[in-house]
């Protein structure tokens, strides 16, 4: 597809992606909290103990945004710190049995809401779609890594530090990603 431009369909998954992560956005503000602190309690609630510099990265935002949020999590008796046994310079954060409480109560009803929008597509259109988004992403991820790689090569790609958009750039200033939307594709 050389010199192709943007088509419809990708016009139409942005805009239903962005409106779906606008919706998170929405109920994170109606519970008192920023986006990004949904997404930090939400990654402490499903992985466990893990560290802040694994949250920075799995939200692809800046680990003193991150450490801020675990602090704040930490003072309200949300969070707990122990140190990491394999590297004693990194912290491992989980939730207190009142922050696991805490989540419960703020998370489990979005799980409800988003499984119950499945529920429109019926299990195996549901279960379609989360493939199709997943081979959608994998082959986007090996699309744009080429062509990374190739500018990084040629010097054409890219204007900031290592070919990167800074966390700024490109989302409307929030610096805020969304694990909600985007699949782990490095599985």
């Amino acid at each position: 597809m050389e010199g192709s431009k943007k088509t419809d369909r990708t016009d139409r998954l942005m805009d239903s992606t962005a409106a779906a992560d606008r919706l998170y956005q929405d109920y994170a503000k109606s519970v008192g909290m920023s986006y990004t602190s949904l997404l930090v309690l939400d990654i402490l609630y499903d992985a466990g103990p893990i560290s802040q510099k694994e949250i920075s990265e799995a939200m692809m935002c800046s680990k003193q945004s991150v450490n801020q949020i675990v602090r704040a999590l930490w003072e309200k008796g949300y969070a707990e710190l122990s140190e990491d046994l394999s590297d004693r310079r990194n912290k491992q954060v989980r939730l207190t049995e009142s922050g696991t409480a805490y989540a419960e109560k703020l998370l489990l009803p979005l799980y409800e809401a988003s499984e119950n929008a499945f529920d429109v597509l019926g299990a195996e259109k549901s279960e379609e779609m989360i493939r199709s988004v997943i081979a959608y992403t994998r082959r986007l991820s090996e699309n744009i890594r080429k062509m990374i790689a190739a500018g990084r090569n040629k010097g054409s790609v890219g204007t900031a530090p290592e070919g990167r958009i800074s966390e700024n750039e490109g989302d409307g200033g929030s610096g805020q990603t969304s694990n909600f939307l985007v699949p782990d594709t490095r599985k």
